[in-house]
């Protein structure tokens, strides 16, 4: 499997990195404002849509692995590509204590149609980087307010 790999330093403790990139209050701030729900467990599932020009990929999402506070990650599909499947996992490592890693691992994206933009590479890792910068922007702007 191919995989799309990002990585951003964020200026917080991975305890803090850890809840916005798993508490719902958080999620939609920095990350799909369409998520519905969410729980960092493993099993949970949701379902959104999201409309890029006129296609819509409705995002089903499953949690296939949790260690708290260091790794999440997805099985993730689209309803309109049910029989591909992909995954992303969010990883953190400790810089120093106000200092988190954030590493971001895409696996799968091979395997969707090539004539989607959306799926190419370059996209997959321009939108993996355009997230990882959100979620950076987000914890500077509500860090002390946690």
């Amino acid at each position: 499997m191919d995989k799309c790999v990002v990585k951003k330093e964020i200026s917080e403790s991975r305890k803090k990195v850890w809840n916005y990139l798993t508490d719902f209050h958080h999620m939609p701030r920095w990350f799909f404002s369409q998520i519905p729900s969410f729980e960092p467990k493993i099993d949970f599932k949701t379902k959104f849509e999201v409309t890029s020009g006129e296609r819509v990929f409705t995002h089903l999402w499953e949690i296939v692995e949790v260690e708290e506070e260091r790794c999440i990650k997805y099985r993730w599909q689209y309803e309109e590509y049910i029989d591909i499947e992909s995954f992303v996992t969010f990883e953190l490592f400790d810089l120093t204590a106000n200092k988190t890693e954030l590493v971001i691992t895409f696996e799968g994206i091979e395997a969707y149609p090539k004539n989607i933009p959306e799926f190419t590479l370059e996209s997959c890792r321009n939108g993996w980087e355009y997230f990882a910068e959100e979620l950076n922007k987000y914890s500077l702007e509500n860090g002390s307010s946690f």
